[in-house]
């Protein structure tokens, strides 16, 4: 199991720009008392341009995404942020599965009750894919598996 932190996948790992995870989270406090945030950030390095999202655990349990960072999206008709809300399982269960093909990414909440998908307009090329689960209560466990996938390029 992955433990929540940081989880850094290069390039040289998916050298088609094309990426899909999973992160599977159980035994979620379902009394109110989950805490905690995971997140992902798709980033290039050599532009320092970044698209981040994640899904908090407490309150209304929001997921985001934020391209804000991405060069591409600075035109005012062309919001940066969005969130949606997906709620954990009665079992304490939640799945993220997210793909990303170079300009595209595409959520999924428990598959597939929720989704959101943005496209995206970087000057540089998407090379790092960081995880990270930031203050998750201590009873979560974590699952992540990462999928390099052939592009159709």
């Amino acid at each position: 199991p992955w433990h929540g932190g940081p989880l850094q996948i290069p390039a040289s790992d998916w050298p088609t720009g094309v990426l899909h995870f999973t992160v599977n989270m159980a035994t979620i406090p379902t009394d109110g008392s989950a805490n905690g945030t995971l997140r992902f950030t798709f980033s290039s390095s050599t532009t320092q341009e970044t698209v981040t999202g994640g899904y908090n655990l407490a309150g209304d349990t929001p997921f985001w995404l934020d391209r804000g960072a991405i060069s591409g999206s600075d035109h005012p008709l062309f919001a940066d942020k969005f969130d949606t809300n997906a709620l954990i399982e009665q079992n304490g269960a939640f799945v993220l599965e997210v793909g990303f093909d170079r300009t595209i990414l595409e959520g999924f909440l428990q598959g597939g009750q929720t989704s959101a998908t943005t496209v995206l307009y970087p000057k540089g090329r998407i090379n790092t894919l960081t995880l990270s689960g930031d203050g998750l209560s201590s009873s979560i466990v974590l699952g992540v598996t990462v999928w390099a996938l052939d592009g159709t390029w």
